[in-house]
Formats: C-alpha cells, sequence, structure tokens
C-alpha cells in the first residue's frame, strides 16, 4: 500500500514570529484550531478505581503518583540533570560516545508529558468549538492549565514546555490520552536546545499492539526517504485530518520557537525523544527531520533518545536513517530494557518472523549490570517476545536502570 504525499510537508517554511511571546501565542491558536476540527472518542479504558485487575493500571508511565515521582527523580539527580542541559542534550555528531546524563535529561522530558490533563485539552477544544473571542480565550486558558505539572517539573530542569500539537490515530478521533507532540525548551542563551517529546497511544491501543493487533506497513511516498514503515505510526504523524498534517504543525512550531528563544545567536540544537509509543512518533519524526531544508533556519539536528520503543519499520527505514546520520547530524539511540516486551513487537507473541527491523545504536539495560550494546538487526528476520509482562515497560523501571547506571 502507497502512502500519498501529506498536505505541505515539502512547503519552505514562512517567517516566523517575531517574539517568544507571539511564537507561543501562534503554536498555542494552530493547536487550538487542530483540536476543534476534531472529533472526540469516549474514553473506554478502566481507571486503577475501576478494574484493579487491569494489567495496566497506570499506563505505561508504572505509577499512581506521577508528578511525585519526577520531583524525586528531579531532585535525586539534579546535578547530571543540570550537566546534560549545559550538553544542550547533546552527544556530539553522529559517531560519537552515548553520554549517559543526555539520556536521563531525555528520558525525563519522555517521562514528563506523561503528566498532561487529557480532560481539560477535552474542555479546551470544546470552547474552541463554539468559536467568539470568549470561547477561544477560556480556551487557551484551559490549554494552559493542562500542562501545569509538566510546565512545573521543567522549571525544576531550568527549561520550559510548549504543546506543539496532537496525534491522531487510526480511528481519525482524538482519543482521551492519546499521543501529541510537546517542546522542552532552554532558557540558556549559552547552550540553547530544544526537545521535541511525542507521549504515545493510551493503554487499550497499548494492549492491541502487544496482544492481537496486526501490523500493516506501507510504502511512504515522497517522505521517509519512500520507505516501509507502520500504517498506524505513518498515518499519525502525516495524514491530514481535519486539513492539519500533525509533522506540519511540528515543523512549523519549531520555525516559531526555534529563533526566540534565548540563544546568543547560536543555532539551536534539536533532539527528538519518546518512550513506548511515543518513541514511534519520535523514529519517523527525526528521521524526516534528516531530509535537506526541513530544518527551521539556524538550528541543527541533535540526537534522537527512544526508550521501550517497538519496531515501526522495514530494514528500508532503518537503513535510511543510519545512511542520513553524519557529520550534520547527532547520533540515533534506542534504550530498551532486557524483558521489555514492547521493543520485540512487530511481530507479536508467537507469529512467527517480521521483516520489521529495529533502528541503531540499541543499549540494553538490566538491573546490576552494566548497559550493554545491542547488535544491529537490520536485515534479519525478527520474532516476537513469548511473554506479556509489562514492568519491564514502565517509565518507573527505566528510571531505576538509568539512575543505577548515573550512579555507578
Amino acid at each position: 500500500m502507497d502512502a500519498q504525499l501529506p498536505l505541505g510537508v515539502n512547503v519552505p517554511l514562512g517567517v516566523p514570529a517575531g517574539t517568544l511571546g507571539d511564537a507561543k501565542e501562534k503554536i498555542a491558536t494552530s493547536h487550538l484550531y487542530q483540536l476543534a476540527s476534531l472529533s472526540f472518542e469516549e474514553l473506554d479504558e478502566a481507571s486503577p478505581e475501576e478494574d484493579s485487575e487491569n494489567e495496566f493500571p497506570y499506563g505505561p508511565f508504572g505509577s499512581s503518583s506521577r508528578y511525585n515521582d519526577l520531583l524525586e527523580w528531579t531532585k535525586v539527580n539534579a546535578a547530571h540533570i543540570k550537566k546534560a542541559v549545559k550538553n544542550r542534550a547533546y552527544g556530539g555528531p553522529n559517531g560519537s560516545d552515548i553520554q549517559w546524563p543526555n539520556v536521563f535529561l531525555c528520558f525525563l522530558e519522555a517521562a514528563a508529558v506523561y503528566l498532561r490533563d487529557s480532560e481539560k485539552v477535552r474542555e479546551a477544544a470544546e470552547e474552541a468549538k463554539k468559536g467568539g473571542d470568549e470561547s477561544f480565550e477560556k480556551a487557551f486558558q484551559l490549554l494552559e492549565e493542562s500542562t501545569k505539572q509538566i510546565r512545573e517539573i521543567a522549571a525544576l530542569w531550568g527549561m520550559k514546555f510548549q504543546v506543539l500539537c496532537d496525534l491522531v490515530e487510526g480511528s481519525g478521533s482524538w482519543s482521551q490520552n492519546g499521543p501529541y507532540c510537546g517542546a522542552f525548551y532552554s532558557e540558556d542563551p549559552d547552550a540553547p536546545f530544544v526537545g521535541v517529546v511525542f507521549k504515545g497511544t493510551n493503554m487499550k491501543n497499548l494492549n492491541d499492539i502487544l496482544t492481537n493487533l496486526k501490523f500493516n506497513a506501507i510504502q511512504t511516498e515522497g517522505i521517509l526517504y519512500n520507505t516501509h514503515v507502520s500504517e498506524g505510526v505513518h498515518d499519525g504523524m502525516f495524514k491530514a485530518v481535519g486539513g492539519k498534517v500533525a509533522f506540519n504543525l511540528i515543523r512549523q512550531g519549531l520555525n516559531d520557537l526555534c529563533p526566540n528563544i534565548a540563544n546568543g545567536d547560536k543555532d539551536v540544537v534539536i533532539h527528538v525523544a519518546g518512550h513506548s509509543l511515543g518513541g514511534s512518533y519520535s523514529n519517523v519524526c527525526y528521521t524526516q527531520l534528516t531530509v535537506p531544508n526541513t530544518l527551521p533556519p539556524s538550528s541543527v539536528l541533535g540526537d534522537l533518545y527512544t526508550f521501550g520503543c517497538p519496531r515501526i519499520g522495514y530494514k528500508d527505514f532503518a537503513e535510511a536513517m543510519k545512511d542520513h546520520l553524519g557529520e550534520h547530524t547527532g547520533s540515533a539511540w534506542r534504550i530498551a530494557n532486557h524483558k521489555d516486551p514492547v521493543t520485540k513487537v512487530p511481530p507479536i507473541p508467537f507469529t512467527g518472523n517480521s521483516k520489521f527491523n529495529h533502528v541503531d545504536v540499541g543499549y540494553r539495560l538490566s538491573k546490576s549490570k552494566k548497559p550493554e550494546l545491542i547488535p544491529s538487526e537490520i536485515g534479519t528476520l525478527t520474532s516476537g517476545p513469548y511473554w506479556i509482562a509489562l514492568s519491564q515497560h514502565h517509565a518507573t523501571t527505566y528510571y531505576a536502570y538509568l539512575h543505577e547506571i548515573l550512579s555507578g
């Protein structure tokens, strides 16, 4: 199956906003117009209180106290975070050694995006749909309130946060606790950088992926170097819904944001990160950003960091990413806990081998062991997991292993 070129992906970027305040307002306005154009699904996931037997009671994060966990993780690892911010979360040109403080900061970003209040996002969209200045102003306020906890955590790192857009899954409707993209950005003019971070799918869809969902690969056209990628990931990033394409909103948001953050006339380093299915979107976004003339002016592409990410493309996709990294980009880092089942799909359990390959370079984490370089699987047939135990996929487990590395 072929994928048609999304609307405006290769269109030159326009004149950016003139100030940071204007940039934030422009991005939020585009986001509200996107939300107002979507239909909304009813939440069909049982809450932890409604279903104590639920295998995923606290989602991919793995805890009911996400905000307090992130406060504690930040406090305990303050020196490592400070070092990563000074590094701009960048380890150097492709081929440089992995820098674990940078990995840790980007993991924190990927964990923090789970803090968004999706009910306030729904309320904001409903206000925006009404039209009129008063309703739109109320929608702005609700959208701002939805990320209050994320912004509080980011401030402890010396950073700020701005949602760029939501991503629409296969149904074409906005789903509560579904995927979205945000930008963490620095405030130090001597070390300017932006982290493009994806929150992945809701738990119902993650359960489908691990148990009975078939992965359909599609041939892209005019994007991603015409490679084969998962249809669901492709559509979330590049399919036009309500006249809006998520990747275009991300690219336009970066065009407005990058020249207006404190930068001391230095190039802004852009990295990309995500946990779970947020890592899937991170892979395709990062790969598309390697295409010439895609990045905003006065910015450079830093590193990619994924945590607990499934396979999302065939050999040609993994090779295309690898072939388009170099002195002009950072490195692609894939972090996988030893027994994380999500990193083993597709194929789903007990279904035989698959053409899907992980991208390079991978590191495997285990308790009380040093990080282990994962051999490349590009060009091989891959098999799925023989267990479904999600504790190794939880952000809390990734934190425990990363903290152990930093403490060693």
